[in-house]
C-alpha cells in the first residue's frame, strides 16, 4: 500500500506593505487551488477570543481580505460566513455555515493548551483549509492576556496539525508534547512529526526559535479541566470579567502602543479608517 502523502506548510514573511500579495502568495504555495472542489463552497471560520481588538487575539481584517481574494481568485464561489465582519460587506459572502472550512486563526499561546491555533479551530473536520496570522504573535497566557509580539509570518496548509506543529515550534514548544496536537494526530486528523512534513516559501524562517512560555493563569488550566457546568461556569464568568476589566486598565495601552508603533498596527488604523477595508473590490 503506497504512504499516504506528505502534508504540506507554506510560510512567508510578511509586510504591512504588501501584505495582500503575500497572503495570495502563502496561498498558492499551500496549495489553495488544489484543495478546492468545483462547486463546493467556502466557509470561513474566524478566531474570535476577544471582543476588543488586541493584537494577535482575533482574525484580522488583512486576514479576511486576502482569503476572500485568494478564494474568489481561484474560482471559490460561494464563499460563506456564519458570522458578521466590516470587511466581508464590501464582497459577496453569503451567510451560512455549510461548506468547506477555511480556518483563520492567529499565531498565539493559549493557557490552558500551550497553542490556540488551526486544530482547535477545526473541532475534528476533516477537511480544512488553514491561513494563520503570524504578523503580530500571542506570547504569554493567552488567549487573553496575551503580550504581542511582531513577528511578520503568514502560514497555510490543507493539515491542521502539521501547520500547528511548524507554528508551535516558531514558539519553541515541542509539538508532540502538545496534547491536542497529538490527539488529533492520534485520530487521523493530520500530522504532528516535523520530520514528516514538507515546509514550503521562506523555509529559513522556520529555523527561528522565539521562546514563548505561557506562564501563570492557573485559572485558565483549570477552567479547562473543570468542563462545564458548576465551577467551569463560575471560572468561565469569572474570566470573561477579569478579561473585560484588563481592557481599560492595561490592555488598551497596550493595543494603543501596538497601533501606533507597529507597520501592522498603522494598517490596522488604515482598515479602519476605509471601514475595514484596504481597497476597493475587484469588479465593484
Amino acid at each position: 500500500m503506497p504512504s499516504p502523502p506528505r502534508p504540506t506548510v507554506a510560510i512567508v514573511r510578511a509586510r504591512a506593505e504588501h501584505i495582500l500579495d503575500d497572503i495570495d502568495r502563502v496561498l498558492e504555495l499551500a496549495g489553495l487551488t488544489a484543495w478546492l472542489r468545483p462547486g463546493e463552497p467556502a466557509v470561513l471560520v474566524a478566531a474570535v477570543d476577544s471582543p476588543f481588538p488586541f493584537p494577535a487575539a482575533n482574525s484580522t481584517p488583512w486576514q479576511l481580505e486576502g482569503a476572500i481574494r485568494g478564494l474568489h481568485g481561484r474560482g471559490a464561489q460561494p464563499v460563506r460566513c456564519p458570522d458578521e465582519h466590516p470587511v466581508l460587506r464590501a464582497y459577496a459572502i453569503e451567510r451560512g455555515a455549510e461548506g468547506a472550512p477555511v480556518l483563520l486563526p492567529t499565531l498565539k499561546c493559549d493557557a490552558a493548551t500551550t497553542l490556540n491555533g488551526a486544530t482547535r479551530l477545526a473541532a475534528g473536520r476533516r477537511r480544512t483549509f488553514t491561513l494563520m496570522d503570524g504578523t503580530t504573535a500571542g506570547d504569554g497566557p493567552g488567549p487573553r492576556a496575551l503580550r504581542p509580539v511582531v513577528k511578520n509570518v503568514f502560514l497555510a496548509s490543507s493539515d491542521p496539525v502539521a501547520l500547528d506543529a511548524i507554528a508551535a515550534t516558531l514558539m519553541g514548544f515541542e509539538p508532540e508534547t502538545i496534547a491536542h496536537l497529538r490527539a488529533a494526530a492520534d485520530a487521523g486528523l493530520g500530522v504532528v512529526r516535523i520530520a514528516d512534513i514538507d515546509i514550503v516559501g521562506d523555509a529559513a524562517l522556520t529555523a527561528q526559535r522565539w521562546g514563548f512560555t505561557i506562564g501563570g493563569r492557573v485559572v485558565d488550566r483549570v477552567r479547562e479541566r473543570a468542563g462545564g457546568g458548576g465551577l467551569g461556569d463560575l471560572l468561565a464568568r469569572g474570566t470573561l470579567a477579569y478579561r473585560d476589566l484588563r481592557w481599560p486598565l492595561r490592555d488598551r495601552a497596550v493595543f494603543d502602543h501596538w497601533r501606533d508603533a507597529t507597520p501592522w498596527g498603522h494598517l490596522f488604523d488604515r482598515y479602519d479608517s476605509l471601514g475595514a477595508l484596504a481597497a476597493t473590490p475587484a469588479g465593484s
